[in-house]
């Protein structure tokens, strides 16, 4: 955890710039990309059930059926699972898909205001929406082509077992990928434009963000690994969207085309 915090912290530090320097936006192109991603993910949702394996790919198992599951997810589980896991994992989704988007965008519309940059919120807010959209694509895809058994599957007798869509998409966690990439994305713009509320946008957005992964855990939703890779991936995500593909180095267009359109991207550093 503390290599992690000190690799967010750099990353604060790479994003820091002038608060001159101004964040590229192209709402046709932006909001393309959203549209797009964002009714890829509901239709996932949606036909989850034909989409999500039906056994799982990564068991956790030996050939045998014996237990394979290594010693640091057992013994993280084992640790951190509360005796009331429903009440966690109802905290967890409040958590994550209530309280860290009001966070990253309650708390940037501030950063802005407070240096009389509100007009500046709308595109910032473009931003963060689009690095969250992005993830949870990428997510949901690598959900479905891992097909990891979650925990309190994997903790059933094989006659025991529920068979559901959610069974087999552990690995990574959503709301965790969900959380850093708001969190990370909404520090990332407020160090570009140099707010100085920035870090007080990335301390409550990361503090949302760990107890987000933890929750997940405690329900019995997901291992530790499955945290730790929603956490890196959201981070990643959440920084290179502002950060690389909004730079002011950068220029993206889009041009209509009959159906959709065509995004181009192109900048220097």
């Amino acid at each position: 955890m503390r290599k992690a915090l000190v690799c967010l912290a750099l990353l604060a530090q790479a994003a820091r710039a002038n608060a001159e320097d101004e964040l590229r936006t192209n709402v046709y192109a932006d909001g393309t990309i959203i549209a797009v991603g964002g009714i890829g993910w509901i239709l996932s949702s949606v036909y989850q059930s034909q989409l999500a394996p039906s056994v799982c790919k990564w068991c956790d198992r030996n050939v045998d059926g014996s237990d394979a599951l290594n010693g640091v997810d057992g013994g993280i589980r084992d640790a951190l699972k509360w005796s009331n896991t429903d009440a966690a994992n109802t905290l967890s989704g409040a958590m994550g898909f209530v309280i860290a988007p009001t966070a990253a965008l309650g708390l940037g519309a501030l950063a802005a205001d407070h240096d009389g940059r509100i007009k500046d919120w709308p595109y910032d807010a473009m931003i963060i929406v689009e690095s969250a959209v992005l993830a949870a694509d990428l997510n949901q895809t690598i959900k479905f082509l891992v097909g990891r058994e979650r925990p309190y599957v994997h903790a059933l007798a094989a006659s025991q077992k529920p068979i559901d869509s959610e069974d087999n998409l552990s690995f990574y966690s959503g709301h965790t990928t969900l959380a850093f990439s708001l969190a990370v994305s909404s520090g990332t713009i407020a160090s570009m434009r140099g707010y100085r509320y920035a870090p007080l946008v990335w301390a409550t957005g990361l503090t949302v963000a760990v107890g987000t992964g933890y929750l997940r855990i405690a329900g019995d939703r997901h291992y530790f690994t499955d945290v730790l890779g929603g956490a890196a991936m959201g981070a990643i995500v959440g920084f290179l969207v502002p950060y690389v593909f909004h730079h002011s180095g950068t220029k993206m267009d889009a041009s209509p085309v009959p159906g959709g359109a065509v995004i181009t991207w192109s900048g220097t550093w």
